[in-house]
């Protein structure tokens, strides 16, 4: 039992909200944390202060974050972008994300060879797993249900991948890149003008246009974006807004990662889901590398993969390759199309 009960709201938000904080800070301040990034410091922290129950491992706050929070962060982060950049970059990046798909196939297939006379219902599972690490959690909430897999195994297979998952964040973040990440001192002191013109107005605004897109979209499909301008200090400061809801979200990603729980329940799992994972990124990286593909591209499109588009756009933020955060918006929503499919092929081969 955590020494913050699920139903505490408010000292539950508090631990996330502060969190949160604590890591853009350190981020700022040191340059230890900022080789880091803030986005690992608030995984890990959140891992840490999760299994030594002061925070609990699910909450309402939780799915608020999930269910309103970042759903919200997506139109904000888009409305800076370049469409036709977009468009540019996710031709090279859907490339990237097929090689990447093959990878998550492949390691499906002979993760399941080693570990099939170890772990039950492992046909279901591995359709699962390869549906989550090509496409997201829908895809891996469908494929359990389409493959009939018990409640005791979806539950193991998801503590695996929850602590898979924030494991493979921290290692995809460390990878080292040549990009000149910094800003000059003009956009410097451009970024400081436009944060001096930020106002409650504009904030609600902002806000007001983000919930609008999302409520429409729900019912017709739409390039809203487009209309929107492309560079002003409202849209910095909404961008900044959109960033601190991923930040949120990556808080809440780390939360649910039990490694007591793995060692009791599903140690195998972490291992079987952490080799497809693998397989992931030594074809990204491999076949990525032999094509002469940017690797800052290929980090994020191994992250669109596994992690979905709001992990890689969070990870394109971190870094500040903002040319590349609407690009994995794209493809990772491009891999929920594909996850269902790909994940029955999988479990239906291996049944």
């Amino acid at each position: 039992m955590s020494l913050i009960g699920s139903n505490d709201t408010w000292f539950v938000l508090a631990a996330m909200i502060g969190t949160v904080a604590l890591g853009v800070w350190l981020e700022k301040k040191y340059l230890w944390a900022a080789k880091i990034s803030a986005l690992v410091i608030i995984v890990l922290l959140s891992i840490i202060i999760s299994n030594i129950n002061i925070i609990p491992s699910s909450a309402p706050v939780y799915d608020f974050v999930w269910e309103y929070c970042l759903p919200l962060a997506l139109p904000l982060l888009l409305f800076k972008s370049d469409v036709r950049k977009i468009c540019k970059e996710s031709g090279q990046l859907l490339i990237a994300f097929v090689i990447g798909a093959m990878g998550t196939v492949a390691g499906a297939f002979i993760s399941y060879f080693i570990f099939k006379n170890y772990i039950s219902e492992l046909p279901g599972i591995s359709a699962m797993m390869t549906g989550t690490y090509i496409g997201g959690s829908v895809n891996f909430a469908v494929l359990s249900s389409a493959f009939d897999v018990s409640v005791q195994s979806v539950s193991a297979a998801t503590i695996a991948d929850n602590l898979n998952m924030a494991i493979y964040f921290i290692v995809l973040l460390s990878i080292p890149v040549r990009s000149k990440i910094i800003k000059s001192e003009n956009l410097k002191q451009e970024s400081k003008k436009e944060d001096n013109q930020f106002s409650v107005r504009s904030l609600a605004i902002g806000l007001a246009i983000a919930t609008m897109i999302i409520a429409i979209s729900d019912l017709v499909s739409g390039e809203f974006t487009k209309l929107i301008p492309t560079s002003n200090f409202l849209l910095s400061a909404l961008q900044e807004i959109g960033t601190f809801f991923i930040y949120c979200f990556m808080f809440v990603i780390g939360a649910p990662a039990s490694i007591a729980e793995i060692v009791k329940k599903s140690p195998l799992l972490l291992l079987f889901a952490m080799l497809i994972v693998a397989f992931n990124m030594l074809f990204t990286f491999g076949i990525g590398s032999l094509l002469h593909m940017d690797r800052k591209m290929l980090i994020i499109e191994s992250n669109a993969n596994i992690g979905g588009p709001t992990t890689a756009a969070s990870m394109a933020i971190a870094k500040d390759w903002n040319e590349l955060i609407g690009p994995s918006l794209l493809v990772g929503c491009f891999g929920y199309a594909i996850g269902n499919y790909l994940g029955i092929l999988v479990g239906t081969a291996l049944s």
